[in-house]
C-alpha cells in the first residue's frame, strides 16, 4: 500500500467508523488544508465532500477566485462564511487589537461554524494542521487544532510539500509562503524564527533520539517551543 492509498483509507475507515458519510474541510488555501481536501475528495468521493471558506479579513477574500475554482475542479460543494462582521463586533467589543488575539479568536470561531456543518450533513472535521505544528505549538487551542480526524497530523511540514506534489495540487499553492494570515505579510517562518526544513531536520532527530548531532542553538530553540506548547497536545491536562 502506497502513503496516499493509506491516508485515504484512514480517512474512509475513521468516516465510517463514526457512523458517518462526509468530511468537512476548512479551506484556507494554503497546502495543509488543500492536501487534506484532495485526500478526502479520493477518500469519500466529491459528493461527500465540502470546502468551507471562512475569511475574516478583506486579505481572505482575494483568496476566494482560485479557491473556488479549485474545489469546481475537484467537483466539491464550496461554502463560504464571511466572518469579518463578527471579528469586528468581537474587536469593537473587547477593544482588543492585538492581531495575534484576533486570529486566534478568528480560528475558534471557524471551528464553531465547522462543526455546525458537520452536524447538519452527518460529517466529521478533517483537523488540517501537520506535526510540525503540533510539535511546536504553532497552532490555535481549540482553533485549526480541532478536529475529529488529523490525517497529516504526524506528517512534517516538508513531508506535506511531497504529498502535496504527489496529488498534483495546484503549483500556486505548493509554492506559497506559508502564513496563517492573521495579519499583512505575516509569514510562519518569520515568526518561528527558523525555516520549515531546518525545523523539521530537528524535530525529526528528535523523534529519532539523535538530537547530540542537531545544530546547538536551533536545538535549544525548538525543544523550548515544545516544552512550552506541551498543554496543547494535551487537552484539557488533568492531575
Amino acid at each position: 500500500m502506497n502513503r496516499i492509498d493509506y491516508f485515504e483509507k484512514f480517512i474512509k475507515e475513521k468516516v465510517e467508523g463514526a457512523g458517518k458519510s462526509g468530511g468537512i474541510i476548512g479551506t484556507s488555501g494554503g497546502i495543509d488544508s488543500t492536501v487534506c481536501l484532495y485526500l478526502t475528495v479520493r477518500a469519500l468521493g466529491h459528493s461527500m465532500t465540502y470546502a468551507l471558506f471562512l475569511p475574516y479579513r478583506d486579505e481572505h477574500l482575494e483568496q476566494e477566485k482560485y479557491i473556488r475554482s479549485m474545489c469546481e475542479d475537484l467537483k466539491v460543494k464550496f461554502v463560504i462564511y464571511d466572518l469579518k462582521d463578527i471579528v469586528s463586533k468581537f474587536i469593537k467589543q473587547t477593544g482588543c487589537r492585538d492581531e495575534v488575539l484576533i486570529g486566534n479568536f478568528a480560528a475558534r470561531l471557524r471551528t464553531a461554524y465547522l462543526y455546525q456543518y458537520a452536524a447538519r450533513t452527518n460529517s466529521l472535521v478533517i483537523n488540517t494542521a501537520n506535526r510540525t505544528e503540533i510539535m511546536t505549538g504553532y497552532c490555535t487551542k481549540w482553533g485549526d487544532q480541532a478536529g475529529d480526524i488529523s490525517p497529516i497530523g504526524n506528517l512534517y511540514k516538508t513531508e506535506v510539500s511531497e504529498i502535496g506534489k504527489i496529488l498534483e495540487i495546484p503549483q500556486n499553492i505548493l509554492n506559497a509562503v506559508p502564513s496563517a494570515g492573521f495579519y499583512a505579510g505575516q509569514e510562519d517562518e518569520k515568526e518561528l524564527g527558523i525555516s520549515y526544513e531546518e525545523l523539521d531536520k530537528i524535530l525529526h532527530l528528535i523523534d529519532s533520539s539523535k538530537e547530540e548531532t542537531a545544530d546547538p542553538d536551533n536545538l535549544r530553540k525548538v525543544k523550548k517551543l515544545i516544552k512550552y506548547s506541551e498543554h496543547k497536545r494535551h487537552l484539557p491536562c488533568s492531575p
